[in-house]
């Protein structure tokens, strides 16, 4: 398990040069109140003001009769891009890479790539307190190996909405996927996820979190069609030099899940935080060739 979290740092460190800046300003807040609103802005998959690339571990335990421990690192980039002056297009990316025990508990395991996802959200500037997105979700049959994706093309509709009362960032994911096309004789996909978002600020940048996924795949029978997560854990942003980082840990059980499914999971998020404008502003230098200041 360590192997893999000691590997997101060198891939963070590898994947974007860009990333290597300043997330907030160049200026350390000076008050507890701008130091809770970066926190907050940190906590908003819909921010207008950050990108961030998310790397995850997730370890669950106790999965297929044998109760053995599957892994699932995750790569995800989110960057917005500004659309006049009223819109914002915020593109979220999930590239999954697996070690999976086998259903039947054999001993055996299985390792590779899985199918990536793209959303692209669109998010009008509002002054109301419940901000939200809209937009498209597409899946491509990128796996690896068969047992690691479905080998369809996948599309639906992916909604975020966020609310950031007093200390806390409350917020819900939802997204449903359809096979539009792919190799027959694979089964079709028609899958639901909901996923809650909840971050209580605590003093010095500490945060309670709360993120668990809730999936259902409609092609499954009833007994084994829903995958419940409860659980949640701690977080905390700060700075090593110029690089703003958010780290989290939580803890999961599933009192649903299908046959064979792991019983409990840990997960793992190591998140890099660069300021729109800066990243703008550095890839623009990358294209021409000049270094960024």
């Amino acid at each position: 398990m360590w192997a893999w979290f000691r590997f997101s740092i060198v891939v963070a460190a590898l994947v974007s040069p860009a990333l290597w800046a300043s997330p907030a300003s160049a200026q350390a807040p000076r008050t507890a109140a701008q130091r809770l609103e970066i926190v907050k802005e940190t906590q908003n998959p819909l921010s207008r003001q950050l990108g961030a690339l998310t790397l995850e571990h997730t370890a669950g335990f106790r999965a297929t009769p044998s109760h053995e421990t599957g892994h699932t690192f995750s790569i995800n980039p989110a960057f917005p891009i500004a659309v006049g002056k009223r819109l914002t297009l915020i593109n979220r990316t999930f590239l999954p890479v697996f070690n999976q025990p086998s259903p039947a508990g054999d001993g055996t395991r299985t390792s590779g790539i899985g199918d990536v996802l793209q959303s692209v959200l669109l998010s009008p500037r509002t002054d109301r307190r419940l901000v939200w997105g809209l937009g498209p979700v597409l899946g491509f049959p990128t796996a690896s190996e068969e047992t690691l994706g479905s080998d369809k093309w996948l599309l639906g509709p992916s909604a975020i909405f966020v609310v950031a009362p007093g200390r806390s960032v409350l917020g819900l994911v939802v997204q449903n996927l359809w096979t539009v096309g792919g190799k027959s004789s694979r089964r079709n996909v028609k899958e639901l996820l909901l996923r809650p978002l909840v971050n209580i600020n605590l003093p010095h940048q500490w945060y309670i979190t709360s993120k668990p996924a809730i999936q259902a795949d409609w092609q499954q029978r009833s007994s084994d069609r829903w995958t419940v997560e409860t659980g949640g854990g701690l977080g905390k942003v700060f700075r090593i030099g110029r690089l703003g980082i958010a780290l989290e840990a939580q803890a999961f059980g599933y009192p649903i899940r299908p046959r064979g499914a792991a019983s409990w999971a840990a997960r793992f998020n190591l998140k890099l935080l660069l300021r729109r404008g800066e990243l703008v502003g550095r890839l623009r230098d990358a294209t021409r060739g000049t270094p960024a200041n």
